[in-house]
C-alpha cells in the first residue's frame, strides 16, 4: 500500500495511490507552420488515456479546440499561427 504526505502533514494510506504514483507521463512539442491544423503527437498516447494540449502555454479544450483522430494525431478546429508551440502531455 502506498502513502502520500500532503503539505499540511496529513498522511493518506490507500491502495489507489499505487496506481497514481506509478503513472508516467510523456511530453513533447511541435512548432506550427502557418495555419497548420493537423499535428502528429510526438509519442503514442492511447485514445483511452487523457491528453493535455497547450498552444503557447494556453490549455486547449478537447472537443472545442481540437479532436483526437488517432493515438498519434490531433486536428485543431482552427489553424495555429506560424511558430506557435503546441505542447502535448499524456
Amino acid at each position: 500500500m502506498a502513502t502520500t504526505t500532503f503539505a499540511a502533514g496529513t498522511v493518506i494510506v490507500a491502495d489507489w495511490l499505487n496506481d497514481v504514483n506509478a503513472v508516467v507521463y510523456s511530453q513533447g512539442y511541435v512548432v506550427a507552420t502557418s495555419g497548420q491544423t493537423v499535428f502528429t503527437i510526438p509519442f503514442t498516447c492511447s485514445l483511452t488515456l487523457p491528453l493535455s494540449v497547450h498552444i503557447d502555454g494556453v490549455k486547449q479544450l478537447f472537443g472545442q479546440s481540437y479532436t483526437r483522430t488517432s493515438s498519434t494525431e490531433i486536428t485543431f478546429t482552427e489553424g495555429v499561427h506560424v511558430g506557435g508551440i503546441v505542447e502535448f502531455t499524456g
